[in-house]
Parts: C-alpha cells; structure tokens; sequence
C-alpha cells in the first residue's frame, strides 16, 4: 500500500539547481525546468540526492545506514566484504519531482508579489486530488473558481492595492477591480498556499510561463585560477528567494512508517536543507513545511 505526504518547499536564499550540462549561450547555468511547460523544478533526482545529503550529514543514533538505506535505497558498496553487502537495493519512498507553485516578482507597491498563474494552480489542484481523494471537495472549488474566471490580461491581486499604479515586473494592472474571495474560499486558498492574500497576484498564464522561462534572474560570477586571480566571467541562472515549490513523497511500506517519521522530523524540525549546488556561497538554503491534507490515498502496490 501506498501512502502519500504532501510539502512545500520555500527557498530561503537564492537558489540554482542545475542541469547539469554545459549550456551554449550568454547563460552558462541554466536551472531545471519542465520540458513542456518550461517552468522551473527540481527533478526527482535532485530532491532525493538533497534530502539523502541532509539526514547523512545528521547521523546519530536515531538517523543510522539502516534507517537512511529503508528511505532511499542502499548504493553499491565496493568495500564490503560480501556479494551480499556489496549489491544495491531500491528504497522505500517514492520521490516526485517539486514543482513551482509561486514565483516572488518586484513591484510598485511593495517588495514583492508572490505569483502564479491559473495553470500552475489548476495542475497543483489536479494533482493533489490523484494523491488525497479526501480533499476533493476544497480542491475542486478552487479549480471551479479558476475556471470561471474571467481572462486575465496580465494579473490580478487581492489586496487593495491602487490598481491602477500597480506595476509588477514591469506589467501593469489592467482589471477594473480587485478580485474578492469568498470568506470559505479564502480559507481554502490558505490552506493549500500557505501565502496571504495581500500579498498573491495570479498572472496570465503565457506572461507568466515567459516570465520563468526567459526571465529568471541571473548572476555574474568569476572564476579565479590558483594564484587567486581572475580567469573568467560566467553566468548562473538562479530560482530567487522566497519562491515557493511542492512535491509529494509516497510511502511503499508501512512497515518503514516509523523510519518515515523520523525521516520527516529530520527534514522538517532542523529548519534548514540545502538544495542545488554552491553551497559555500549561501544558495539553495530552504525550509520544508508539512501540507496537511485530511486523507491520503492508500493504493495496492504490486511488485
């Protein structure tokens, strides 16, 4: 049986999880994104390696090898003694991929909004539902609201903000009003986002896909050789700070449940995990926060 947890992962510093591949262009290090949609991720891979990084680093004797092989499989281990010892294994926790669910933008009024677009939200709603059947109801009154909205010429806030100076990331708000939530609704999206509304301006979907995909920031970095000297001058594509993803982990076994839980305090109570590269430097420093959906769906798992 499967069972599935729900996260949100919000980067506390500016962030760049790569592709891992050298880039022909003015960029020289691009972020992961969806290959079809273009926005930014951290795939799979990457997620599992950084939590796999956080509870190594924090063995004691509640995180041991055991306990971190049962999450995330036991790796070739060419110094063992046996065949035995030495042969790999799969884990027990199914890693998704974290997807980008809000993106901070600089505006005219304050220092940022925290943006999405209807797409990005329909998707989160839609996939929630796969996972936790017991939220159907909240979930589909956010994807009926979406639905009936209105087209969105560049964005619309919440807030009640001068509309009609607002600026953000350069485009200008165009709607006669500000939109309103429902008093349940707005629980609703409280819930599932974790943002205030004050601060939640939702995008046209093609702006905002052209925002991610063309408009990331980008930082110049030098590269000194051994004598401490400048060598050269490239560039890194970076998630900001303060953007926020989610992603989902599926329990195989409840027979690893206490494991899981030991693994979820770690991740969760020391604040802070690392993602991507440039450590050294301060990138990739987020926090982890628990959704907390009422059900999750249990599914037979058939080797």
């Amino acid at each position: 049986m499967n069972t599935y947890y729900a996260y949100l992962i919000e980067t506390l510093t500016n962030t760049h999880v790569g592709i891992g591949a050298e880039q022909v262009g003015i960029v020289d290090n691009l972020i992961q994104r969806d290959p079809v949609t273009r926005i930014p991720v951290f795939y799979s891979s990457s997620l599992k390696g950084a939590l796999r990084d956080h509870l190594t680093t924090r063995k004691n004797g509640a995180i041991t090898d055991n306990l971190i092989s049962g999450i995330f499989g036991k790796e070739y281990d060419q110094a063992a003694k046996t065949k035995d010892e030495r042969k790999t294994s799969p884990g027990n926790v199914i890693f998704f991929e974290a997807r980008l669910l809000t993106l901070p933008l600089r505006s005219t009024r304050k220092v940022f909004y925290h943006c999405t677009c209807r797409a990005v939200l329909k998707d989160y709603c839609s996939a929630l539902l796969q996972f936790f059947p017991g939220e159907k109801s909240d979930l589909e009154e956010i994807i009926k609201w979406l639905n009936n909205l209105s087209e969105i010429k560049n964005f619309i806030v919440f807030d009640d903000a001068d509309i009609q100076k607002l600026e953000i990331e350069d485009y200008q708000h165009q709607a006669d009003e500000v939109k309103t939530l429902s008093k349940e609704l707005s629980k609703i999206f409280d819930r599932f986002l974790k943002v205030p509304q004050s601060n939640l301006a939702l995008f046209n979907d093609d702006i905002f896909r052209s925002i991610c995909d063309n408009g990331m920031p980008v930082i110049a970095r030098n590269k000194l050789d051994e004598k401490g000297e400048s060598e050269n001058l490239f560039y890194d594509e970076i998630l900001p700070r303060r953007s926020v993803l989610w992603f989902v982990l599926g329990l195989m076994d409840k027979i690893y449940q206490y494991d899981y839980e030991k693994f979820e305090a770690t991740i969760l109570d020391t604040n802070i995990v690392q993602f991507g590269g440039n450590y050294t430097i301060g990138y990739g420093f987020s926090k982890i926060e628990r959704l907390t959906p009422q059900r999750a769906q249990e599914e037979t798992h058939e080797s």
